[in-house]
């Protein structure tokens, strides 16, 4: 099943930094486009201070955008080049109904796109300075929500038979 973006994002970032849920918040109006732009500094503000969101301090959001945008943009490696004619597949069936607003579906992946993108998460949260035993947590949250797949309703908890009393 595939899961938007902005979700497994949201997820990853609430689960391993949730202080930066306000960055998300304050981003949810802009397109992925534009929030690609702000994270990866290629938009130029006159006004700014002349450096991107992510030089001044080690960011997780960044990172799982950015990884993320880039699988859904290119696919999980580039050995599979399967992924996205999946991808593109799926966005052509949905592209009738779908608005321009929605985030990119990223498709399920196999065992093999999973490492790659676990590692690919763990060399870009080291390059912006983010500690090994961060990057490792990061890149196993990622890999565990990205298999978890689309959400489910949730289900009623079972008593197991005890009793609450």
């Amino acid at each position: 099943m595939d899961t938007a973006m902005r979700t497994v994002v949201r997820d990853v970032v609430a689960d391993q930094a949730p202080h930066e849920l306000v960055l998300l918040d304050s981003m949810e109006p802009l397109d992925d486009g534009q929030i690609t732009a702000a994270l990866t500094g290629r938009e130029k503000d006159e006004a700014g201070l002349g450096f991107g969101l992510t030089d001044v301090t080690p960011l997780v959001t960044p990172v799982v955008w950015l990884v993320l945008h880039e699988l859904v943009s290119r696919g999980a490696t580039t050995a599979v080049d399967g992924i996205m004619a999946r991808v593109r597949r799926l966005s052509r069936r949905r592209s009738g109904s779908a608005s321009a607003e929605e985030s990119p579906a990223v498709p399920t992946l196999t065992a093999d796109e999973l490492d790659a993108v676990h590692t690919r998460i763990r060399e870009q949260a080291a390059q912006v300075g983010i500690g090994t035993e961060e990057s490792q947590r990061l890149a196993d949250a990622v890999v565990a929500r990205l298999a978890r797949g689309r959400p489910t309703e949730p289900q009623p908890r079972q008593n197991d038979g005890q009793s609450a009393g």
